[in-house]
């Protein structure tokens, strides 16, 4: 697969692995926004005890995740969707997160010391546009899924890893509450 980053056109060489530009795209985007992302949080949420540890795991996490999404958003704007229902909402969804994305990338360029009184204002901003968009992304993939009629495997993997996801995060939750006490 080769991408054109001056027009967006991605090309898939014929014998090559299988994978149209849309399926590229999908996979980067689950991967990066839907998979990296949340575990990249839990690395942030639920193992301080581990410092500097974590926050060094969720950086990396989060930076390999955001750029798996940025290529898949790349690969997106290359993709043709005339005549397929609803592309322009789920492109303009995807922008909305690319955005939102940069955004926290760039806010770690700000962000103040610990001691800092203006830290939690920084971090109360940090954590819930993340978690914005972590929850957009979601909707979007159900939502592409659902556009490019992928009713398979990938539709099936991205269900049970959001459960498995749940339930860990439901887990690491009450034990982290738990052994605050």
């Amino acid at each position: 697969m080769t991408v054109d980053y001056t027009n967006g056109l991605v090309s898939v060489p014929r014998g090559g692995s299988g994978f149209s530009s849309a399926r590229w795209h999908g996979l980067l985007v689950l991967l990066g926004w839907n998979v990296l992302m949340p575990v990249g949080v839990m690395a942030a949420r639920y193992f301080r005890q581990y410092d500097p540890h974590w926050f060094y795991s969720h950086f990396l996490i989060q930076g390999i995740g955001f750029l798996l999404g940025l290529a898949g958003i790349v690969i997106g704007f290359g993709l043709d969707g005339s005549g397929v229902n609803n592309v322009d909402a789920h492109k303009a969804l995807g922008i909305a997160i690319l955005a939102l994305g940069s955004l926290q990338v760039m806010t770690l360029l700000a962000r103040p010391d610990r001691a800092s009184k203006a830290r939690k204002y920084w971090n109360w901003c940090h954590h819930w546009v993340g978690r914005a968009v972590i929850a957009l992304a979601i909707g979007n993939i159900f939502f592409g899924l659902a556009i490019a009629r992928e009713i398979s495997s990938w539709s099936i993997a991205h269900r049970i890893f959001l459960a498995v996801s749940a339930v860990t995060s439901v887990f690491l939750e009450v034990r982290k509450r738990t052994s605050d006490k």
